[in-house]
């Protein structure tokens, strides 16, 4: 009697074991917010979120008040490496409920520009990795930065974050910040992103704007090295990298079937003879990436017996199945 269960509790396990393969937490991308004025520009977060500055442009401007206030979350900025290294070196980093950027204080050379607004589109994250090395499992995106960082970075380290996506996913990285001191010709501190022990990227002393690149693996290696010396902080900045995961994973293998991925973007589900996805009662379904959410969709899932559902799907399964069977019978040739 116990035998005649042993199949769904079979398929129920192989469905809970693939649901739970593809579930994690995903690290939900936080709104970019905008703010301009002319002269000073106020940047507001809640308290205990840490603002980063995605963007800044300053714009000469000859007309009234209204000129001053932009054009809100649809305008458009341009980076200004001038403006962008000011804003960023007053108010990245900061855990304070606002932050004000003064032109002239914060930038005082801007005084020969003439009257303008500053543009500036930034966000407010609540989570960022600020551990010294370590490994990083990225999903959806989030943020890395070096212990103290904005206000000190350590001397005498060597911190190594091994950043892990998906099989079939690549890391797109950008340098929101990186603030080093300046060691002559010789970069004794210093930030290398390596994928299979290849540099991708060697940089220090600071930044004029933000640097990307796209990983062509799921799996990168940011180094960060400080030369020892007396000093044990230092006052800069240190580094702020931003990481995104780009692509879908490889789908995962099915029971009694098999998953074939064509593309990047298209795979397909092909059941054995005699199962069918139960989500559509069809031996064959076609996955699309969505380049969105980086999920698969429909979502993958197990092929299931024919014989088992007749004999324990619900009535509208046996009704579906019976009467595609029939026209398979018809269509053949007597």
């Amino acid at each position: 009697m116990a035998g005649q269960y042993l199949p769904k509790i079979s398929a129920m396990l192989a469905s809970l074991l693939l649901y739970l393969s593809q579930s994690s937490v995903s690290a939900e991308p936080r709104p970019v917010l905008t703010a301009s004025g002319c002269g000073h520009v106020q940047l507001v977060c809640e308290e205990g979120s840490m603002m980063v500055v995605r963007e800044a442009s300053f714009t000469p401007v000859s007309g009234g008040v209204e000129e001053c206030k932009g054009r809100g979350e649809g305008l458009i900025v341009s980076n200004n490496q001038d403006i962008w290294r000011a804003v960023v070196g007053r108010c990245n980093g900061d855990r304070e409920r606002e932050c004000v950027f003064d032109m002239g204080v914060d930038l005082p050379e801007s005084a020969s520009w003439g009257r303008g607004r500053t543009d500036v589109r930034y966000s407010c994250e609540e989570s960022v990795h600020s551990y010294c090395g370590g490994r990083v499992d990225g999903v959806g995106e989030g943020y890395i930065s070096s212990p103290g960082y904005p206000r000190y970075y350590l001397g005498g380290r060597e911190c190594v974050w091994t950043m892990v996506v998906e099989e079939g996913q690549k890391i797109q990285l950008e340098l929101a910040d990186l603030s080093l001191r300046e060691t002559r010709e010789e970069c004794e501190d210093s930030v290398l992103i390596k994928e299979e022990g290849r540099t991708l990227l060697s940089l220090c002393g600071g930044l004029s704007s933000p640097v990307s690149l796209l990983s062509a693996t799921n799996m990168v290696e940011v180094r960060m090295r400080t030369a020892a010396s007396r000093q044990q902080l230092y006052p800069r900045r240190g580094l702020l990298l931003h990481y995104t995961v780009q692509g879908c994973a490889t789908p995962p293998a099915i029971a009694e079937g098999e998953t074939v991925q064509l593309n990047t973007s298209l795979a397909s589900l092909q059941c054995n003879t005699g199962h069918v996805l139960q989500s559509t009662l069809s031996p064959v379904a076609v996955l699309h990436c969505s380049s969105t959410t980086w999920t698969w969709t429909p979502p993958v899932e197990h092929c299931v017996s024919v014989q088992f559902l007749l004999e324990y799907g619900n009535k509208s399964v046996v009704r579906a199945l019976s009467a595609q069977y029939m026209k398979l019978e018809q269509k053949q040739p007597g």
